[in-house]
């Protein structure tokens, strides 16, 4: 079917405009995608790294509410990093795993065109745990029932039909394994970006439940930053431990621990201040700054504060 690319590249921007009005995280999670058109072999719609791919041909199939359900649908498989977090799984059954879990989220707010995997079941469930009942399911069908042929049934049996874990959803996953430096780096900008959608959408008051906790579980530290930090300034300075005077960090819990004492420190911190950065991390951020420069006889710390761009500038000495 021969259909106006250009009219339905416009109902894709009237879709995606749309999103961002109505759902601004899941359309700022798409801002800055390019789009791909009748390439790559995808035979409806699908995303990854860098780009969104359409096949012409189907979204002129679709309504214009179908349209944002599907731009929603591959929002989500971005901010879930569902492109990444595979691993060593089978990829047919992964593939199910994560439209299962979206669509069960996504399907009370969007509407989401057939044929389509959704399962209640599955509600609540994350693509790791809608893949382990998939894969044990899966085991169940393939082991012989007594007294019967293998993966079948007799009649009259009462066992509900299961979910054949196969990938029958509406969209393509054009995902492949990534060299491990390039994985790194996709992990990092998918990271960002829900965080910057998140942070704006929750100022405009339409952030979904589900994500908030979800964008603090990306933000927790895997390691102590704390730590982290102190090892790394005081691995680039020649210093030694004194025990008088002691170290300020620990007196208060009534513990004398050595502090570090050597040569001055020099230093320069760029702190973020934008809007993910609340008052508590903000005092924690300079507390931390402040101990490690204190341990030193002499400082200098050039202080920069900064969200897209520097807004304050000062030099902070002993």
């Amino acid at each position: 079917m021969a259909v106006n690319i250009d009219a339905v590249r416009k109902q894709i921007q009237i879709a995606r405009t749309q999103l961002l009005l109505h759902h601004p995280f899941y359309g700022l999670l798409l801002v800055g995608l390019e789009e791909e058109w009748n390439t790559g072999g995808i035979a409806t719609c699908g995303v990854k790294p860098g780009t969104i791919g359409f096949n012409a041909e189907w979204i002129a199939t679709l309504t214009q509410a179908e349209l944002q359900g599907v731009l929603a649908h591959e929002a989500c498989h971005l901010g879930l990093l569902h492109h990444i977090r595979r691993g060593d799984r089978d990829v047919s059954i992964w593939n199910g795993s994560c439209d299962y879990s979206i669509n069960q989220e996504l399907n009370d707010e969007f509407a989401l065109p057939r044929p389509m995997l959704l399962n209640s079941a599955f509600h609540g469930m994350a693509a790791e745990q809608v893949y382990s009942e998939l894969v044990k399911q899966q085991r169940n069908k393939d082991e012989p029932q007594s007294g019967t042929g293998k993966g079948q049934s007799q009649p009259g049996d009462a066992t509900p039909q299961q979910p054949a874990p196969r990938q029958d959803n509406f969209d393509d996953h054009p995902w492949s394994d990534l060299p491990p430096e390039e994985a790194a780096a996709a992990e990092r900008e998918a990271i960002d970006r829900v965080v910057q959608a998140a942070s704006i959408a929750k100022m405009a008051g339409s952030l979904p439940g589900k994500w908030d906790e979800r964008v603090n579980g990306l933000l927790a530290p895997q390691v102590d930053w704390k730590r982290v930090l102190e090892n790394f300034v005081t691995a680039s300075t020649r210093a030694d431990y004194r025990m008088l005077p002691p170290n300020k960090k620990y007196i208060w819990r009534r513990i004398v621990m050595p502090s570090m004492r050597g040569e001055s420190l020099e230093v320069a911190v760029g702190l973020d201040t934008s809007g993910s950065i609340g008052a508590g991390e903000f005092i924690a951020f300079n507390s931390e700054l402040a101990a490690i420069a204190e341990s030193f006889d002499e400082f200098k710390v050039y202080y920069y504060q900064c969200d897209a761009a520097i807004q304050d500038e000062r030099v902070i000495e002993t």
